[in-house]
C-alpha cells in the first residue's frame, strides 16, 4: 500500500502439499470469499510462475488465461501486474498487483514492485529458515526429553533401586537381584539393590534349573526356600567369604512373565531366616510387574536401537545413494553413497530441493510424486541426475513413499546408482555388434557376388570374344558390323558391372605398389574438377609429411573418383567437396571400438561434402550392392560397394559419418608402409604378334575353351586342349615335343590351376604358366599369390588382349 493507495496486492506461495499456490498475504483486498489455494496450471499466477517473468495484463476479465476466483477485486482494478518471487534458483511464489486500467503502473512503479518482490523473497526465505531452525530445535529438545523419559522408564537399574528403596524396608530384607533369562535357559544378573556393587559379580550366571531362582523360572510361580549355605544361589562362595556372611538364609524368587514368555526372575534375600508371608509375596509381585515392564521395554528399545544401527550401517556402507525427502521435496537425509555419486556433502544437500537434482527439474519431480501417490512405489527407472560439478549422470533409481505409524505420508525414499559407464559400455557394445552384423552381411553378399561374377565372366568371355572374331571376319562395309558392335559394347558394360561386383567382393586381381597418396590425388585433380561440374567447389588439403601406402594405383584412383562422384550427387544445388589426407595412429582402445581396424599406423583419405546427408537407416546400407537413393536410371548402386571392396581387399578400413542436412564425411584408412619398400618394376608387355609355340590349354568351360583355342590358333600357336586337370597331366606326359606355355583356368574340378602347374613343373620345367579366371577368392586358390607378379589374365578378355598377354609371358625371361 506504500506504493499506491488505489491498488490491491496478494502474495501467493507455492505449496506442493496442497498442489497449488497458497494465499499467504494481502493488502487492500476486500474481506471474505477468498480462494485460499489456486491449483497448479490455473490463472495468471501460474503463467508468471511458469515463465518466471513479470506479466502485465490490461484487463484480467477478458484475458483467457485468467481464472475468476471466489473473491472479486476492488471494482475497477482490473489491470493485472504479476512478478515472480525468487530466491536464487528457487521460485517461492508470485506477487500479484491490480490497478485501474486508466492508471497503469509506470515503469518506475513496476521497478518498485520488482524490488518489493525481492524483499518479499528475502523475508519469506528468512521466515522459512527460522521456522525450520525452530522446528529442529524443538525436535531436538523433544528428542532429548523422550530419551530422558525412556531412560527413566526403561532402565532396569532404576526399577531395582526403587525396589531396594521402597520394598526391601517393608519386607525387612537387605538385598534384591534381577536376573534376565538367556536363550540357553541360564540366568544372568543385570541389576542389584541393597547390596554394595563391589561385593557382587554383576555378570554372574546361574546355570539352568539351579536353586530357588531356577525353580521359580521353571514353575513360573513365586518360590521361597531356606538355602542356608547352598552355593551358587545368589552369591558365590568367594563373595560370601569376602563378605564374612554364611549365606542369605531365606530367598524369595518371583518370575517375570509376559503371557507365555519368561523374561527373568527377581529374588530377595533375608539373613534372619524368616519365612515370607503372603502379603510379602503380593507386594513383591506388584513391583516385579514394574520390573517386567521395564525389562520388556528395555528389550524392545534395544531391538529398535539395534535395527536402527543396522540400517544405519547398511545405508552408510552401501555403494548406492540413499536419499529421503519430506513432503515439500526438501532433502532430509543424504547417505555416504549419495555423496560419492553426486559430489555433494550431506551438510550441503540437506534442506535443498530434491527437484534441483533432476534434469527435468520441478516438472519431473511433480511427475514422480504423482506416480508415487498412485502406486506407492516406483521400481527401477532411469533418470538423469546433476552432480555438484554440473556433470549429468544416468542413474537407475527406485522410490517409495515414507509413512508414519498412522499411515500418513511423511516423505519419500530414493535409492539410486550411477549407471553412466554401464550405459556407455552397453551402447558401445551395441554399436560394435551392429558393425559386426553389417560386416557379416556384406561378407555374405560379397561371396554371392563373387560366385555370380565367376559364371557371368565366363559367359561374357564367350560373347565378347566371339563378337571380336566376327568383326575380324566381316568386311568393313558389312551391315552386320553395327549390330556386333552394339553386342560388344553391351558386353563391355556388363563386364564393367561384373568388375564392380568383384571389387565389392574383394575378388579382383590387384597389382599393388608403394604410393604417395598426395601424388595420386593431385594427379587426378583436374579430371575430378571436370567430373563434378562448375557448381561444386573442390578443395584439396594434403597432410604434411604424409606416409606411403601399398595399393593398386588404378583401384585407388577408382576409390577417389567414386567417393567424389557420390559427394557431387549429394549436392544437386551445388556445394563444396574437401579432399584431405593425414597420418593417423590407432592404439588398442580406439581399435577395439572398430572391429575392422587393427592397432597401427595408417594413411587417411577424407572426402567431405556439404550435401543433404543421410539418416541412420540409409547410413547402415550404403555399402550394400545395388542399394541407391537415386532415381531410376541415375545409378547402379555399386559405386560405394566398389569402394568398400577395394578398401577391404587392400587391407584398409572405411568409416562414414553423416546427419540429415549436415553433409557427409567418408574416411578411408590404408596401412602405412615404410618408404624402403620399393615399388615393383612395371613391365610393359610386347604387342600382340604371331607365334609358333605350343600351348597347353586347360579350361573346364567348353565354350570358353573353344574360343581360346580358336583365338590362339588364329595367331599361329599350336594348341593342346584339355577339358580337366587330369587330362592335362596325361597329355603333358605323352606329348613328345616341348610345351612352351600352359594356359589354365584357376578354378576347376579335381584341382586348381595352381596345383596343376606345380604338378607339371617337374615334367616340364621349361614350361611357363599363365592363369585365367573370373575371380580369385575360391577356396581352392586361396594360397595363390597373384599380387606378387604371377602371370594372370582376367575374364572376360578380348582376342587381342589374350594374344598380347600370351606373347608377353612367352617373351619374358622369367615367365612373367
Amino acid at each position: 500500500k506504500a506504493l499506491r493507495a488505489d491498488s490491491v496486492c496478494a502474495i501467493r506461495l507455492i505449496d506442493h502439499g496442497s498442489g497449488g499456490y497458497r494465499l499467504a498475504g494481502t493488502g487492500g483486498m476486500p474481506a471474505g470469499g477468498r480462494l485460499e489455494v489456486v491449483p497448479f496450471g490455473e490463472g495468471l499466477t501460474h503463467v508468471v510462475a511458469e515463465t518466471r517473468k513479470p506479466l502485465l495484463v490490461p484487463d484480467n476479465r477478458t484475458d483467457p488465461r485468467a481464472v475468476k476466483h471466489h473473491w472479486s477485486a476492488t471494482p475497477g482494478l482490473t489491470l493485472y501486474y504479476g512478478v515472480p518471487i525468487e530466491a536464487g534458483a528457487d521460485l517461492l511464489g508470485v506477487l500479484n498487483m491490480n490497478f485501474a486500467p486508466t492508471a497503469p503502473p509506470t515503469e518506475d512503479e513496476q521497478a518498485s514492485i520488482d524490488v518489493l518482490a525481492g524483499h518479499a523473497a528475502v523475508a519469506i526465505r528468512n521466515a522459512r529458515l527460522f521456522a525450520e531452525s525452530e522446528a529442529r530445535r524443538r525436535a531436538a529438545e523433544s528428542l532429548a526429553e523422550v530419551s530422558r523419559s525412556l531412560a527413566r522408564t526403561l532402565d532396569v537399574d532404576v526399577i531395582v533401586q526403587q525396589i531396594a528403596d521402597t520394598v526391601l524396608p517393608l519386607l525387612g530384607v537387605e538385598s534384591s537381584i534381577l536376573r534376565r533369562l538367556e536363550p540357553d535357559g541360564s540366568l544372568v544378573a543385570i541389576a542389584v539393590g541393597g547390596l554394595a556393587r563391589e561385593h557382587f559379580e554383576r555378570g554372574h550366571v546361574i546355570a539352568p534349573g539351579v536353586g530357588v531362582v531356577g525353580r521359580a523360572v521353571a514353575e513360573r510361580r513365586p518360590v521361597t526356600r531356606e538355602v542356608a549355605n547352598e552355593a551358587a544361589i545368589v552369591l558365590t562362595d568367594d563373595i560370601r567369604r569376602r563378605m564374612g556372611a554364611a549365606g542369605m538364609g531365606v530367598i524369595l524368587a518371583v518370575p517375570l512373565c509376559v503371557q507365555d514368555d519368561t523374561l527373568g526372575v527377581l529374588a530377595v534375600g533375608d539373613e534372619a531366616r524368616r519365612q515370607f508371608s503372603a502379603d510379602d509375596v503380593a507386594l513383591l509381585q506388584a513391583f516385579a510387574g514394574h520390573a517386567t515392564v521395564a525389562l520388556q521395554n528395555a528389550r524392545l528399545y534395544q531391538d529398535v536401537r539395534d535395527a536402527r544401527d543396522f540400517l544405519q550401517v547398511i545405508a552408510e556402507n552401501s555403494a548406492d545413494g540413499i536419499v529421503t525427502a519430506d513432503t515439500h521435496g526438501r532433502i532430509t537425509s543424504f547417505s555416504r553413497g549419495a555423496e560419492e555419486i553426486l559430489g555433494y556433502r550431506a551438510g550441503d544437500a540437506l534442506g535443498r530441493s530434491a527437484a534441483d537434482l533432476y534434469r527435468g527439474g520441478l516438472d519431473e519431480a511433480r511427475a514422480i510424486m504423482q506416480r508415487l501417490r498412485a502406486d506407492g512405489r516406483i521400481k527401477e527407472y532411469e533418470t538423469s541426475l546433476r552432480r555438484q560439478d554440473g556433470y549429468w549422470i544416468t542413474s537407475s533409481a527406485s522410490m517409495s513413499l515414507l509413512r508414519d505409524a498412522g499411515g500418513r505420508v511423511v516423505g519419500t525414499l530414493a535409492i539410486f546408482r550411477d549407471i553412466t559407464e554401464r550405459k556407455r559400455a552397453g551402447e558401445a557394445l551395441r554399436q560394435s555388434e551392429e558393425q559386426v552384423r553389417q560386416l557379416q552381411k556384406l561378407e555374405a553378399m560379397g561371396r554371392l557376388a563373387g560366385g555370380v561374377a565367376h559364371d557371368f565372366n565366363n559367359l561374357l568371355t564367350v560373347i565378347r570374344g566371339r563378337g571380336e572374331l566376327l568383326l575380324q571376319r566381316l568386311p568393313p562395309d558389312n551391315s552386320l558390323r553395327r549390330d556386333i558392335d552394339l553386342i560388344n559394347k553391351a558386353a563391355d558394360r556388363a563386364a564393367s558391372l561384373t568388375r564392380q561386383l568383384l571389387a565389392f567382393s574383394r575378388k579382383q586381381i590387384l597389382e599393388p605398389k608403394v604410393l604417395g597418396l598426395n601424388a595420386i590425388v593431385s594427379g587426378i585433380a583436374t579430371m575430378l574438377e571436370r567430373l563434378i561440374g562448375e557448381n561444386v567447389d573442390l578443395a584439396f588439403r594434403p597432410g604434411p609429411g604424409l606416409g606411403r601406402l601399398k595399393a593398386d594405383p588404378g583401384q585407388l584412383e577408382q576409390v577417389i573418383v567414386n567417393l567424389v562422384v557420390n559427394a557431387r550427387d549429394a549436392m544437386p544445388g551445388g556445394g563444396r567437396i574437401i579432399l584431405a589426407t593425414d597420418n593417423v595412429e590407432f592404439d588398442e582402445p580406439s581399435a577395439r571400438e572398430h572391429p575392422d581396424v587393427q592397432p597401427g599406423s595408417y594413411v587417411m583419405l577424407g572426402v567431405s561434402d556439404t550435401g543433404v546427408g543421410m539418416d541412420p537407416t540409409t547410413r547402415a546400407r550404403i555399402f550394400e550392392p545395388f542399394f541407391t537413393t537415386k532415381g531410376p536410371g541415375r545409378g547402379t548402386g555399386l559405386g560405394l560397394s566398389t569402394v568398400y571392396g577395394i578398401v577391404m581387399q587392400s587391407g584398409g578400413a572405411i568409416w562414414v559419418s553423416s546427419e540429415p542436412g549436415q553433409g557427409t564425411t567418408f574416411k578411408v584408412y590404408f596401412p602405412r608402409v615404410q618408404d624402403s619398400e620399393a615399388a615393383p618394376v612395371e613391365r610393359v608387355s610386347s604387342s600382340a604378334g604371331r607365334g609358333a609355340e605350343t600351348i597347353l590349354l586347360v579350361e573346364d568351360e567348353e565354350e570358353v575353351r573353344a574360343l581360346a583355342r580358336e583365338i590362339l590358333e588364329g595367331y599361329g600357336y599350336t594348341v593342346l586342349e584339355a577339358r580337366q586337370p587330369a587330362e592335362a597331366v596325361v597329355m603333358a606326359g605323352r606329348h613328345a615335343d616341348p610345351i612352351h606355355l600352359i594356359l589354365t583356368d584357376m578354378v576347376m574340378p579335381q584341382m586348381s590351376g595352381q596345383e596343376l602347374a606345380e604338378r607339371l613343373s617337374p615334367l616340364r620345367p621349361e614350361m611357363k604358366v599363365l592363369y585365367m579366371s573370373g575371380y580369385t577368392d575360391h577356396p581352392s586358390v586361396h594360397h595363390v599369390r597373384l599380387d606378387t607378379g604371377t602371370p594372370f589374365i582376367q575374364k572376360p578378355f578380348s582376342p587381342d588382349g589374350l594374344a598380347e598377354k600370351v606373347r608377353a609371358v612367352l617373351d619374358a625371361p622369367d615367365g612373367r
